[in-house]
């Protein structure tokens, strides 16, 4: 198969020129994972027992763990730029 006909490469390329000209999908995308991940924490069937099933519940995880992404992502690259310039 030739390599110009593959879409997954032009996906590819597509998403680095934009995370290149839109730096915020970064973290943006980021928060939308913890977003999921934080919903999919309290959806889960064997964890129920350990939160209620009340729709609030799923909104403070979900914005929660979001939350957790960004900063953590925040704290990360201000401790590598701190470290690189020393």
């Amino acid at each position: 198969m030739n390599w110009l006909y593959d879409p997954l490469l032009w996906a590819a390329l597509a998403q680095i020129i934009a995370m290149d000209r839109l730096p915020w999908l970064v973290p943006a995308g980021g928060a939308l994972i913890g977003w999921i991940a934080g919903g999919m924490v309290v959806a889960d069937l064997a964890l129920q027992p350990f939160f209620p099933l009340d729709e609030w519940v799923h909104w403070i995880a979900s914005v929660g763990s979001a939350a957790a992404v960004l900063l953590a992502g925040l704290w990360l690259a201000r401790r590598e730029r701190s470290t690189a310039l020393n």
